[in-house]
């Protein structure tokens, strides 16, 4: 019997467990290691990333990989994000976070291209227990929001977080 390959990752975390993203190629690795079961990564970003002609994968694409590690984005930003998943569920930078989850200090600008049919959001399509703090929306034309809960549009009023949308000014 014969087996595929998996892909080489080249990502790995730092002396302190946490991994260090720097391009958008290492922040779609990332969400393919959460993705692939490793749901309490800490992340931290070391640069701003361009997102551009880049489709994201959301981390924690689903309930049972729910994003629970911490994400710091020490204020760096990712600009161009785009998702486009026809008839796609929970698209934004975490698909699902869940209880224990801290996502902070990021600032996402220009939500370029966003295609999806429900819980869709900035920063998290759907969460539980989540801490989003002092993180940014910046020049988007889309009115979403930051966090879509189950059952309605929320800011999540359920986690303690200061976050900001800005639109554009013409």
């Amino acid at each position: 019997m014969a087996f595929a390959a998996m892909p080489m990752l080249a990502l790995t975390p730092n002396g302190e467990g946490v991994y260090e993203i720097s391009n958008a190629a290492e922040l779609e690795e990332f969400a393919a290691i959460v993705n692939g079961g490793e749901n309490t990564a800490n992340a931290v970003l070391t640069a701003d990333i361009d997102m551009d002609n880049v489709t994201h994968t959301p981390i924690g694409n689903s309930k049972a990989v729910a994003y629970k590690g911490t994400f710091d984005g020490r204020f760096h930003t990712i600009s161009s994000l785009n998702m486009e998943v026809e008839g796609g569920t929970n698209l934004a930078l975490f698909g699902y976070a869940g209880v224990g989850a801290k996502i902070c200090n990021t600032i996402i600008d220009d939500l370029s291209t966003f295609f999806g049919e429900d819980k869709c959001a900035a920063f998290v399509g759907q969460c539980t227990g989540t801490t989003i703090r002092d993180s940014v929306l910046t020049n988007s034309e889309r009115e979403l929001y930051l966090c879509r809960q189950k059952e309605s549009w929320v800011i999540t009023s359920l986690c303690p977080m200061s976050i900001q949308r800005h639109g554009r000014v013409t």
